[in-house]
């Protein structure tokens, strides 16, 4: 009996870390994720995405210097799709339709401030 009460308690700890690992809602509402010292976006629109890079406190950050790509796996698509993502005023800018896709997985390598920064993004959100 302990020993599945201890269980449960630790389950329940381990929720809110699971429900993170998931993304939250960007302030240009999309779906956000954390790596290393930034916050990441990633907006989809009909015919392409954006990616934010963010600080800790959800305010978009100057993209001088930054790059990066996409790559794109989907339940519909068995090869993986490579995108370049080129700087577009305050976001990085992916010219792909991940609608069409349906189910995917966006994996974003960047590199910001000389260090490398991944992150990978479930399409549609759960």
């Amino acid at each position: 009996m302990k020993r599945s009460l201890l269980m449960f308690l630790v389950m329940l700890l381990l929720v809110p870390t699971f429900a993170f690992a998931h993304g939250q809602k960007g302030p240009h509402g999309g779906q956000m994720l954390l790596s290393g010292a930034h916050r990441f976006e990633l907006v989809v629109h009909d015919t392409n995405f954006e990616v934010y890079v963010l600080s800790m406190k959800k305010q978009v950050l100057p993209l001088t210097g930054v790059t990066g790509s996409a790559v794109i796996h989907s339940d519909n698509d068995k090869k993986a799709d490579n995108v370049a993502l080129s700087v577009s005023g305050d976001h990085l800018l992916g010219n792909f339709n991940l609608k069409k896709l349906g189910k995917a997985e966006v994996h974003v390598t960047l590199m910001v401030d000389k260090k490398e920064a991944k992150v990978a993004f479930e399409y549609p959100p759960d």
